[in-house]
């Protein structure tokens, strides 16, 4: 299945705590003008509006926000244990300059304060390059990072997409892409990188660990604003 994602259907962490108040701000795309910039609704319909981050939408100083999809969407189907299911997360997201730091994210779970990534597996968009993730979310432990960096270009819209294929318990399968042409739900996917983890891992996440998929963003302000749009989620039965 398909699932189109709104404010309303994620639960917002600021520093590891719960504030349901970082949403972010509605931002019409005409402002932006997001259109010559790359972004394309594609098959949805046309949307006057993404989702931003600057200043006035996080604390001070600015720490972590990361939204997951609520418990109470599709009755939880996006948090807790995901059995064999294979998850494929996409977005569009735009960085106005290199500073801030944004990702989209699966089997996500709690992420303790004054920490600069979200726990488990998720693509990075940070300095220049975006990269595929996994981690335990705490100082000093487990963290991998795959090595290719992929280039995305500041002020720009790009289209991504991280897929989470589980292979029993032996294994689990991230693949990270981005589109080279088309809209949402019309892309040209691209691989840029793979990463297979090991449950001998210690950035592997064990499928009893309650998780959910969502998407991050720290380091924003008014000067180095971030912004967000169709956040989908496809669910996959594997076998």
């Amino acid at each position: 299945m398909t699932l189109i994602l709104s404010a309303s259907d994620f639960a917002f962490y600021d520093d590891g705590a719960l504030n349901n108040a970082r949403t972010g701000s509605a931002i019409l795309h005409s402002d932006i003008d997001s259109v010559a910039k790359g972004y394309d609704s594609g098959s949805l319909p046309s949307s006057s509006y993404c989702r931003g981050y600057a200043t006035a939408d996080g604390s001070s100083p600015v720490k972590l926000i990361v939204a997951t999809v609520s418990s109470s969407v599709d009755g939880g189907a996006y948090s807790g244990s995901w059995g064999d299911n294979a998850i494929s997360v996409r977005a569009w997201i735009r960085r106005e300059t290199y500073t801030p730091t944004m990702g989209i994210t699966l089997k996500s779970y709690h992420t303790p304060s004054a920490q600069t990534k979200p726990r488990g597996y998720s693509v990075l968009f940070s300095s220049l390059y975006a990269n595929l993730i996994a981690s335990d979310g705490a100082a000093g432990g487990d963290n991998y990072a795959a090595t290719t960096d992929t280039f995305l270009e500041s002020t720009k819209w790009h289209r991504i997409r991280l897929d989470y294929i589980p292979v029993g318990t032996l294994k689990d399968v991230l693949n990270f892409y981005t589109a080279s042409a088309g809209g949402t739900n019309t892309e040209t996917w691209e691989l840029v990188d793979t990463l297979t983890i090991l449950p001998s891992d210690g950035w592997y996440i064990t499928a009893s660990t309650p998780s959910a998929v969502g998407y991050y963003v720290d380091n924003f302000s008014d000067a180095n604003t971030i912004y967000i749009d169709d956040f989908d989620v496809f669910v996959t039965p594997v076998g």
